[in-house]
């Protein structure tokens, strides 16, 4: 049977900017298993509560965020949300994340999941729209886009 080496999984899960997570709702308690620190700057201490994860969480993305949680916890489902949060140094980083709903033995909550720093990706994808409306706002001439049959 073919298995991976530990230390090599560890390895990649940081250089792939990935964070996993446990959150226990009736406790309101955050744990980490991984990744925390490289994708946001900050030691899971500082992290520990569902509180303290929203405090770095952007308030146009809060509400959604929350209610995504919530309904995962009602439904026992899962959630896959792209949000943004504030790193240590104050860059903005979008998060693509993703939990599932369970319960303990203790017929309590927990969600678990991973969250994966998408920034580059997202800064990608904005410079590519940028790129695309300047080459029509600044054109000389006139351009327009049509599909391969003609059609705009």
């Amino acid at each position: 049977m073919f298995s991976f080496d530990p230390e090599f999984v560890a390895r990649a899960l940081v250089d792939a900017q990935i964070a996993t997570w446990e959150w226990i709702e009736s406790t309101d308690e955050l744990r980490w298993t991984s990744g925390q620190t490289e994708i946001y700057s900050r030691p899971s201490s500082e992290l520990n509560t569902g509180a303290a994860w929203e405090s770095i969480v952007h308030p146009d993305d809060l509400e959604r965020l929350i209610g995504a949680l919530r309904r995962a916890l009602e439904t026992e489902t899962g959630f896959r949300e792209q949000f943004r949060v504030a790193g240590k140094d104050g860059n903005r980083l979008w998060i693509f994340g993703y939990g599932r709903a369970s319960r303990l033995p203790d017929n309590s909550l927990r969600i678990t999941g991973m969250n994966i720093d998408v920034t580059d990706w997202a800064n990608a994808l904005a410079a590519a729209e940028d790129r695309f409306t300047a080459t029509f706002e600044q054109a000389a001439m006139g351009i327009a886009h049509v599909g391969i049959d003609g059609n705009g």
